[in-house]
């Protein structure tokens, strides 16, 4: 028994021991994606891009009111022919209209791939700024805080500050490839 109970302890005092050897930072995406440069021009260009699907939405759903308020007017001295045509041209506008914003706004659709486009490029470039930091600085690990997984982190161990002033510098430096990460380490 005193020997289980020694080796635990040898056990807990080595993990510790290793767990101060490691050199940690954090940073906080959210933040970086608000301040910097380049992620706001994406968002200045989505935004002017998707007005256009906007208005020619908006612009279908006042044709379709419009029709729908005609129709309203006129049902009570329509025929039965009549009111089947109107609504038939109603139906066909709304699943128009529906076809439209699936098409643009969508899950998959024109604007959920033109922003993916816009920030794609921009999140490898975030990655890179991290990893450069993590490298300069000898870190061991860098995890985002907006993730919700710490609990507790010290100030001096946020680097965001240092992420967005490197991203709005413009510099492109990134690591140099001799340098082992955690992806060419799991490969060898």
């Amino acid at each position: 028994m005193k020997k289980i109970i020694l080796l635990t302890v040898l056990i807990l005092s080595l993990s510790i021991g290793i767990a101060n050897a490691t050199n940690l930072a954090y940073v906080n995406v959210e933040r970086i994606m608000v301040e910097a440069n380049d992620v706001q021009e994406a968002k200045r260009i989505f935004d002017s891009e998707s007005q256009a699907w906007r208005t020619e939405i908006e612009a279908m759903q006042q044709e379709l009111e419009a029709m729908v308020a005609q129709y309203e007017n006129k049902k009570l001295i329509l025929n039965e022919q009549g009111k089947k045509d109107a609504e038939s041209k109603i139906q066909t506008k709304d699943e128009a209209l529906k076809r439209k914003m699936q098409q643009y706004f969508g899950q998959e659709g024109t604007a959920a791939v033109r922003n993916a486009e816009l920030l794609e490029p921009i999140l490898d470039r975030i990655n890179d700024v991290i990893q450069d930091i993590a490298i300069d600085d000898n870190y061991d690990m860098v995890l985002d805080i907006t993730a919700g997984n710490v609990l507790y982190a010290k100030d001096y161990l946020d680097i965001t500050e240092k992420v967005i002033s490197r991203l709005n510098s413009g510099e492109t430096r990134t690591s140099d490839p001799q340098t082992s990460t955690p992806s060419s380490d799991n490969k060898k």
